[in-house]
């Protein structure tokens, strides 16, 4: 299945959203995103000028979470981007299958098992 399907993330274009920083707690896993809207999403406006998409910062939030596994980091010092915050790369691909969520991007691959996914601005 892929993340568009999941109804609490529909209105999200995560392959051009920016991945910020990435915290886990226990039962608890979140992904700070520059996230870039749809046009259905409530809070969509329009692009500011000299940007391509509607972009709002949130977090991807994993709970219930059982494991995380984190591989592939080859960035040790990741560049600043033009507003002067670590910039991880975007999420390339993000697929879930039987309550296992698998994000793959410039930040390696992570592998969160977990109950549910949800995004909060």
């Amino acid at each position: 299945m892929q993340y568009w399907d999941l109804e609490p993330l529909t209105e999200y274009y995560l392959e051009d959203s920016f991945v910020l920083d990435v915290r886990a707690t226990p039962g608890r896993f979140s992904i700070m995103l520059d996230f870039v809207l749809r046009e259905g999403h409530p809070q969509y406006a329009s692009p500011l000028p000299g940007e391509q998409y509607s972009y709002r910062k949130g977090r991807l939030v994993f709970s219930g979470v059982k494991e995380i596994s984190w591989s592939g980091q080859g960035r040790i010092n990741p560049p600043i981007d033009a507003n002067d915050e670590i910039d991880y790369g975007g999420i390339d691909s993000f697929t879930i299958e039987d309550n296992v969520y698998r994000l793959e991007g410039d930040f390696g691959l992570l592998e969160v098992s977990a109950a549910s996914v949800g995004a909060e601005l």
